[in-house]
């Protein structure tokens, strides 16, 4: 998925997590591109965004982390969201 319409961001008003995929910088047929995953997370405006389906094309996580808003952060296996 890389589109969310414009009339589903009214439904994430207000949420605590917001889960969305991004798996390098620059377009990709089925995934958002890491810029555009930035930018409809900004748009959400969730207290925390976490990236998922990251691929080796982008940063390591620490250097990923570095580059990111405060309040996005890429996921990893294993992670718990309480």
């Amino acid at each position: 998925m890389n589109h969310i319409p414009e009339e589903e961001f009214s439904k994430l008003h207000g949420l605590e997590h917001f889960i969305i995929n991004t798996v390098r910088r620059g377009k990709h047929i089925s995934h958002f591109a890491l810029e555009e995953a930035i930018a409809v997370a900004e748009k959400v405006g969730a207290e925390h965004t976490w990236l998922t389906h990251l691929s080796h094309q982008l940063p390591c996580h620490e250097d990923l982390c570095a580059e990111l808003p405060h309040s996005i952060l890429p996921a990893h296996d294993g992670l718990i969201l309480k």
